[in-house]
């Protein structure tokens, strides 16, 4: 069985989750300018007022990534429920027969599945790096005091270990890329995928802090920070475009 060509469940999401994401980053960043900062030299996450709107909009961005997928997953299943599973293959051979190229790239039953895998990485995995995020921050702290006024460790410190705060959940977005290129049998998105994660070592290993100023003030910008948001958000808006233009259906 096939959904309607222009039936995009899966892409029409991650679309939705993409522009929750760059809500929510969008919002931190107007939190960030506006509230003075009591650590001048300090990453952001010692802020105990920043660190704690920073939890308010990442609770209330899982609880509007869960809902949306848990509201396409009911779709997918009331869609499902209509036709009976002895009955899904005779019509999946007679949609072939009668539409040709004009069905959905991808079986009912792998969009559903490809609908789990990013349902796992959108929601599940964003709890555990929201978890994880809680006990860098721990950590950071920490190496604040055991480190003092000594600002060129903690610097280089803080660049090496920011790598891997946001490994985890990057490698999980290279994953579902991946999966979704492997159903699809896509070898831009293969490739693509590998050449990221190749980009996002590179940003890791060979490149440091980078300072700007803004309105006045001095940021650390840490190039492996930036790669996540930008594959968080961005990436995964294009990605999901890409899904919607390039495939019937999915």
């Amino acid at each position: 069985m096939y959904f309607g060509k222009n039936n995009h469940i899966l892409s029409k999401t991650l679309i939705i989750a993409a522009l929750i994401n760059i809500a929510a980053a969008a919002l931190q960043s107007v939190i960030r300018i506006m509230v003075e900062r009591k650590y001048a030299l300090m990453p952001v996450m010692a802020d105990d007022l920043l660190w704690r709107s920073q939890i308010v909009v990442s609770v209330l961005q899982l609880i509007a990534v869960t809902v949306l997928f848990l509201r396409a997953r009911q779709k997918i299943k009331r869609m499902l429920s209509l036709i009976s599973r002895d009955d899904m293959y005779e019509l999946g051979r007679l949609q072939e027969d009668a539409f040709g190229k004009d069905i959905s790239a991808l079986k009912a039953g792998e969009i559903s599945k490809l609908l789990q895998v990013w349902t796992a990485i959108l929601v599940v995995m964003q709890l555990v790096y929201d978890i994880n995020s809680l006990i860098y921050r721990n950590f950071i702290l920490r190496l604040i005091q055991a480190l003092g006024s000594d600002m060129i460790i903690f610097s280089s410190l803080y660049n090496d270990s920011h790598g891997f705060k946001y490994m985890g959940m990057l490698m999980v977005l290279i994953l579902g890329v991946m999966i979704t290129g492997i159903f699809l049998d896509d070898r831009f998105l293969k490739i693509g995928s590998l050449t990221f994660m190749m980009l996002y070592f590179v940003s890791v290993v060979f490149f440091g802090i980078t300072r700007i100023s803004l309105f006045g003030k001095d940021y650390g910008i840490v190039l492996s920070s930036v790669a996540f948001h930008a594959a968080q958000t961005g990436g995964l808006l294009i990605f999901a475009f890409y899904l919607r233009r390039k495939y019937n259906g999915v």
